[in-house]
């Protein structure tokens, strides 16, 4: 619940970038985010709010009305998506009229703009394939490496906080089969995470990737994003845990590309 929604490029469907749009029978529509088991949590308007700027994530379908929208088809074959709960006045739009991946999904009054037309694109979701558990192996004491990430970072906020979009690469010249990146809860306090998992302890968060991210082959990237309070940090000390063929390491540093 609360998961942010933003813009990001798509080379093709996964289930984080699909939706299963669901008539409620009065004209208006459900989005069904595609996320777990593709029934639970839909498109939703933070706060039941209808201000310009309200922000907009994916909550439990609770059958309401900041959860239904309805599709106008302007003439270029695109929609605009308008909220029920607005009085179809105001509808989905990327922030800032924002072109990149991680532009901020939001409500605003709706005009027609470009960033405020939105394609409807019937998909196919692959069936996953299923995950072999490795039988488990005894871990040995991480061991001090010289650094084999490079980490850069790019966002953009607002008054009360930000998104965060975190490249992770490998430098090295051995495949990492395994991850976990740990940051400081002092230099940002994330609120929600997609495309990785996240657990706090005291002041340390970690970050562990998807079964699809868990890979990072030889200079090779892997990607993730978070929705923070406060403000876009000036840079992230972290420490990145990483299995190559079975042995566990561990390097430090600090990212400020921010």
């Amino acid at each position: 619940n609360s998961t942010n929604v933003q813009q990001w490029g798509a080379s093709s469907a996964a289930s984080y970038n699909t939706w299963k749009v669901v008539s409620t029978g009065d004209g208006y529509y459900k989005l069904y985010s595609q996320v777990g088991d593709g029934n639970t949590y839909v498109l939703d308007i933070a706060g039941m709010k209808t201000a310009d700027g309200t922000n907009v994530l994916i909550y439990t379908d609770k059958g309401s009305s900041n959860q239904m929208f309805k599709f106008v088809k302007n003439s270029d074959g695109t929609y605009g998506i308008l909220s029920k709960l607005a009085g179809d006045v105001s509808g989905i739009e990327i922030a800032s009229s924002s072109t990149g991946s991680g532009g901020n999904v939001q409500l605003y009054q709706y005009t027609g703009s470009a960033n405020q037309k939105w394609t409807l694109e019937k998909v196919t979701l692959a069936t996953p394939t299923p995950v072999v558990t490795p039988t488990p192996v005894v871990t040995p004491t991480p061991a001090a490496q010289t650094s084999v990430l490079d980490i850069t970072a790019s966002g953009s906020g607002w008054s009360t906080g930000y998104n965060l979009n975190v490249t992770l690469k490998n430098t090295s010249s051995s495949n990492i089969t395994s991850w976990k990146l740990y940051l400081q809860k002092s230099e940002t306090d994330i609120t929600n995470i997609w495309c990785a998992k996240m657990s706090t302890t005291g002041t340390t968060i970690e970050i562990t990737p998807e079964s699809y991210t868990s890979n990072i082959y030889s200079g090779g990237t892997v990607s993730f994003g978070f929705g923070a309070n406060g403000t876009i940090p000036t840079k992230l000390t972290y420490k990145f845990v990483y299995v190559v063929n079975g042995t566990e390491y561990t390097c430090q540093g600090t990212d400020s590309s921010l």
